[in-house]
C-alpha cells in the first residue's frame, strides 16, 4: 500500500465514521473531525501532487516510470474533487466555494491537457498550490465558526 492510498484511506475512514448514512445529513451535520479531515485530506492530496510534479524529472531519470501512469493523475483529480465536495458545507462562504471549485477545475483541466502543451503542467502545479491555500482558508473559517 503506497503513501497516497494510506492517506486517502485514513481521510475517507474518518469521514465515514463521523458521517451518517444519508448524504444530505452527512453534508449539513458534520462533526468537527470530519470537517478537519476533508480539508486535511485535500491539503495532503494537493501537496502530494506538488511533490509528484516537482520530483518527476528526478524520479524518471532514476527509472521510476510507473509514476507517469495516467491512473495516478486521475487519482489526484478524483481525490481533489472528493475533498472539495466534502469540505464545503452549507455554511461555507461563497468566496471559499468559488475558490475551491475554480482551483479544482483548473487543476483537473490542466492535468488532462498537460500532454498538449508544457504550460499546462505548470498551470496544474499552481492550481494544486491554490487548492492547498483554499483548504487552509476553509479550515481556518471552520475553526473560527466553531469557536
Amino acid at each position: 500500500m503506497n503513501v497516497l492510498s494510506i492517506g486517502f484511506c485514513s481521510c475517507l475512514h474518518s469521514t465515514v465514521i463521523s458521517g451518517s448514512s444519508s448524504a444530505h445529513t452527512a453534508r449539513t451535520m458534520r462533526t468537527p473531525s470530519s470537517l478537519f479531515s476533508s480539508d486535511t485530506c485535500g491539503m495532503v492530496n494537493s501537496a502530494l501532487c506538488v511533490v509528484h510534479c516537482l520530483a518527476m524529472p528526478v524520479l524518471l531519470s532514476a527509472g521510476a516510470s510507473f509514476l507517469t501512469h495516467p491512473l495516478l493523475e486521475l487519482t489526484f483529480i478524483v481525490l481533489a474533487a472528493w475533498a472539495v465536495h466534502s469540505a464545503i458545507g452549507s455554511s461555507t462562504p461563497a468566496y471559499i466555494r468559488v475558490l475551491l471549485w475554480s482551483m479544482w477545475i483548473v487543476f483537473a483541466s490542466s492535468l488532462l491537457l498537460e500532454d498538449v502543451h508544457e504550460a499546462f503542467g505548470w498551470i496544474g502545479l499552481g492550481a494544486s498550490v491554490g487548492l492547498v491555500v483554499g483548504h487552509v482558508i476553509n479550515l481556518r473559517n471552520r475553526t473560527r465558526a466553531s469557536a
